[in-house]
């Protein structure tokens, strides 16, 4: 919305307008799917002793992914590139001890596709087999994996 206030103009972003073209189901999906990583992060760090990996920089990366669905259905290449960065972003910042929950990837991955922009879907698995696999190596954060576990991932 534009108003006028003493000689200028002022552009009010609104929630309504912020939010148009977000389906319910959208949201839904969003809460129900940060709920299901929150969890199991939670969980993984509880029963696994390794308090010292929820930190505030992870936890924001679990969010960010989860919080990126609510506009997959207005603009899924970009939730997808979004929900990919956090995801890999979380996988470096545990270097590896936790696995990334890859429940949001998953999401805006088949949202990507259906939608047609199966380029965009491509591409992710690509660079998701590559970042996954081998970026925190080059980093010095992990090890890589054995050839055999490349493979079985690239069949898989």
């Amino acid at each position: 919305m534009t108003t006028a206030q003493a000689g200028r103009t002022v552009t009010v972003m609104r929630p309504a307008t912020l939010l148009s073209g977000v389906k319910h189901n959208d949201l839904l999906v969003a809460l129900a799917v940060a709920a299901v990583e929150v969890f199991a992060m939670g969980g993984a760090s509880r029963y696994h002793h390794q308090h010292h990996l929820v930190t505030p920089v992870t936890v924001g990366l679990l969010l960010v992914a989860p919080a990126a669905l609510v506009f997959r259905g207005v603009r899924p290449v970009p939730v997808l590139a979004l929900v990919f960065a956090a995801t890999l972003g979380f996988s470096l910042a545990h270097r590896g001890s936790i696995d990334p929950l890859f429940l949001s990837l998953i999401v805006a991955f088949g949202t990507a596709v259906v939608s047609g922009h199966r380029a965009a879907g491509a591409a992710s698995l690509v660079g998701g087999w590559v970042g996954f696999l081998w970026l925190g190596d080059l980093l010095g954060l992990s090890h890589s994996p054995s050839l055999g576990a490349a493979v079985g991932l690239a069949a898989w």
